[in-house]
């Protein structure tokens, strides 16, 4: 029995010796040289570029296996200026084949992998990119169905079955990539590429070091990665990482991943130093890509959050982003991905919308108001382009259960200033409600209640709304840019909708409220000398050469919506010298108007008629015209009709003529006949 250990051991270590004896002499007995042409040729057919590497072309075997070259070249297709596609200066790699047998192939230990300057050359073209259809296969072959893949499948072909992985050193250096667009005539470079890491092993953190320059200027990678498991992507994994770019940009990311192969559960930390976008793209020469109206925002960026990722969870804390003089801080919480169940708060100290806003979008927005008027071009264009667009799909917002908070302290838009907003707001089954919005409004509160329910192909709203002691004049004349009208306001408004475009909107809008305006002003009217002086009043608003004014002590109205007509029949105005009560329609579809304004002198003590200017008649004012142009004029003809009941048929002469039995037949005829005159 000892005897055939013996012979075994012998004829093992034999055979070892011989496999050692081959390594060592096979590659001196063959000419890797002869072989070159065979290489080129076969890579050339399998990438359907032109290849070729340099004479300097070696291969060993033992006891360290390896191979080395040097400038290799693989082609652009034809129609390319530039010959090559990629190049590299020299290339080697090696193995200790020694360590590698005796662990049985368990101890992988990569002596060397060196790249230095390669280069790789990216063209676009109108037809064609110098990147596409390498290798690609012939087109009567068929296509070979894809595997299905799983997590389970996933994570066994990234397990390294070995015991240990080394590589004691790795780099690449002098590389660069160049990306050219003769489309839009853009050239970009990375130049200086080197990335170095020594002693790079699973069991030991492992040392990162990246650099590059972009167009000229320095990007990095600096940091930590490691140690993992034996089984890569496998276990806890840590990290902490740098990145510098332009000496702008400085992002520092740090944290740990668990089994990303599978359920990838992670921690990670985030943080942003403060820099400003705007200098990174001129440094890095690009054109900044947000235009704004304030050339001036966007100088300032910084972020910084927290995520962790579990298996059916993902949330985020301690959450930070600064905008120029904007600050939010931000938290949410995400689960059960499937339906999702999403809270999140949200809490922003100021900002100035009207900063970030298109430098173009109030230029805009003037001409469309001034073709509006009178059915012009404008408004032809915008019915045009209203036409109907596909029905959106509510299916992923049935499945959502939300709740979140946002809170903002000052904010302006369209120049009108809003503070201290709260919104609530919460979703279940395809309904969302918002319970309650709040927000100070020139000096003003206002509450709102709503309801947005998608549980239907077509989506209804409803709103509950109160303003208590709101000036409207301040926010009239922030956003219009016109002193037009003064007043506080108390309003209460219930509406119902239905439908997502506009049109759909304005039909299905139902609803009441109730409005009432104090201690105010409408400027460029003057309603007192329209009831009072027909002539003069009507003559200044056509002329424009005074300002006028209508002073009121109170603007009530109380109105119904059906169907988008807005109606009214208890609408009052209550000035020093006049009382006003209006009835009427504005029908919001057809945008038209239809009211009827009925004044009344209001009446003092010591007031006498000769103290009064103008005409003693009051002239009631019809309203009437669209929208954009509203056209008020005299109501002569109810004047006229009152004045013959006063001055004529109530008249003693009137009635002492038809006190005669024989003209009496004929009274009833003349009031028709007189009124007839001034129909």
């Amino acid at each position: 029995m000892k005897r055939l250990i013996k012979w075994c051991l012998i004829v093992c270590f034999s055979i070892i010796v011989l496999i050692i004896a081959s390594l060592l002499i096979v590659p001196h007995f063959i000419n890797i040289q002869r072989y070159k042409p065979l290489i080129e040729k076969k890579v050339a057919e399998a990438t359907g570029r032109s290849f070729a590497i340099g004479e300097d072309l070696n291969l060993s075997l033992f006891p360290v296996a390896g191979i080395s070259f040097s400038d290799l070249h693989l082609g652009n297709p034809q129609g390319f200026e530039k010959k090559d596609f990629v190049v590299i200066e020299s290339f080697e790699a090696r193995v200790d084949m020694i360590k590698l047998i005796l662990s049985l192939f368990k101890d992988v230990r990569i002596t060397r992998f060196i790249i230095k300057n390669p280069e790789i050359i990216l063209i676009q073209k109108k037809s064609l990119s110098n990147w596409e259809g390498i290798g690609k296969k012939s087109k009567d072959a068929p296509a070979s169905p894809e595997p299905k893949s799983s997590g389970k499948k996933l994570e066994s072909e990234l397990s390294i079955p070995i015991n240990s992985f080394n590589v004691d050193k790795f780099s690449i250096s002098g590389g660069s990539i160049i990306f050219i667009d003769e489309i839009k005539g853009i050239k970009r470079e990375i130049s200086n590429l080197s990335l170095q890491i020594d002693d790079l092993s699973l069991d030991h953190p492992i040392l990162i070091n990246f650099s590059a320059k972009l167009d000229g200027h320095p990007v990095s990678l600096k940091g930590i990665i490691g140690p993992s498991d034996k089984k890569m992507f496998k276990g806890k994994i840590p990290f902490d990482l740098s990145v510098m770019a332009a000496n702008q940009l400085d992002i520092k990311i740090d944290g740990f991943v668990i089994d990303p192969a599978a359920t990838a559960e992670a921690e990670i930390k985030l943080r942003v130093a403060p820099f400003s976008p705007r200098k990174l793209c001129k440094q890095l020469g690009f054109d900044f890509p947000v235009k704004t109206s304030d050339p001036d925002v966007l100088t300032l960026l910084a972020f910084k959050l927290n995520l962790k990722r579990e298996t059916n969870n993902i949330s985020v804390s301690s959450g930070f982003l600064e905008i120029d003089d904007s600050k939010l801080k931000f938290s949410a919480d995400a689960k059960e991905f499937s339906k999702p169940d999403l809270n999140f708060n949200m809490e922003l100290d100021q900002i100035d919308l009207d900063k970030y806003l298109p430098p173009e979008q109030k230029k805009i927005a003037k001409k469309q108001e001034v073709g509006l008027k009178g059915e012009g071009p404008a408004k032809k264009q915008i019915k045009a382009d209203s036409a109907p667009a596909s029905k959106p799909d509510y299916t992923p917002l049935r499945k959502l259960l939300l709740k979140g908070r946002v809170r903002i302290g000052k904010m302006k838009i369209c120049n009108a200033k809003i503070k201290d907003i709260d919104l609530l707001i919460s979703g279940k089954d395809g309904i969302f409600k918002i319970n309650p919005l709040t927000l100070n409004l020139y000096q003003g509160d206002v509450t709102m209640v709503g309801i947005v329910d998608v549980k239907n192909d077509i989506l209804k709203s409803s709103l509950a709304l109160d303003i208590k002691n709101f000036n409207a004049g301040g926010l009239i004349a922030d956003i219009l840019e016109k002193d037009v009208l003064e007043g506080t306001l108390n309003t209460t408004l219930n509406l119902k909708v239905r439908g997502l475009e506009p049109s759909e909107i304005k039909k299905s809008l139902n609803g009441s409220g109730q409005l009432n305006l104090t201690d105010g002003a409408i400027k460029g009217i003057d309603l007192t000398a329209m009831v009072k002086n027909t002539k003069s009043a009507f003559t200044k608003i056509i002329d424009g050469k005074e300002e006028s004014i209508t002073k009121f002590g109170i603007f009530s109205s109380s109105f119904t919506i059906t169907n988008g007509i807005v109606n009214t029949s208890n609408t009052e105005f209550i000035s020093h010298d006049i009382r006003l009560t209006a009835n009427g329609n504005a029908d919001l579809v057809k945008e038209l108007l239809n009211f009827r304004l009925e004044p009344f002198l209001v009446k003092k003590k010591g007031d006498k008629k000769k103290d009064r200017k103008g005409s003693e008649y009051l002239i009631p004012v019809l309203v009437t015209g669209n929208f954009t142009s509203p056209k008020f004029r005299p109501d002569i003809k109810k004047v006229i009709n009152k004045e013959l009941k006063k001055q004529v048929f109530e008249s003693s002469e009137f009635k002492k003529l038809f006190k005669n039995e024989e003209l009496k037949p004929l009274e009833e005829t003349t009031k028709k006949l007189l009124k007839g005159l001034f129909q």
